[in-house]
């Protein structure tokens, strides 16, 4: 079976670098949890988000995706 979490996530390190912070999402114990990553230096003046785990959500999504957005925003404190 394909991991698509790892896939993600090695395409995501390849080109975003290393993460500032993460959060974390569950709605219960028995489903899959839901990650978003931060990312900064990416765009000048710019935070990447980036989600994790709703690949896990396939037939709920009708599809394998992930969301990336660009947020336009000064630094993070981070």
């Amino acid at each position: 079976m394909i991991n698509y979490g790892e896939l993600y996530y090695d395409h995501y390190s390849k080109y975003l670098g290393e993460p500032i912070d993460r959060e974390i999402y569950r709605n219960n114990e028995e489903l899959p949890s839901i990650q978003i990553f931060k990312y900064e230096n990416v765009f000048d003046k710019c935070l990447v988000f980036n989600t994790l785990g709703l690949s896990n959500y396939e037939e709920v999504l009708r599809g394998n995706m992930e969301i990336s957005m660009v947020s336009e925003v000064a630094k993070s404190g981070k």
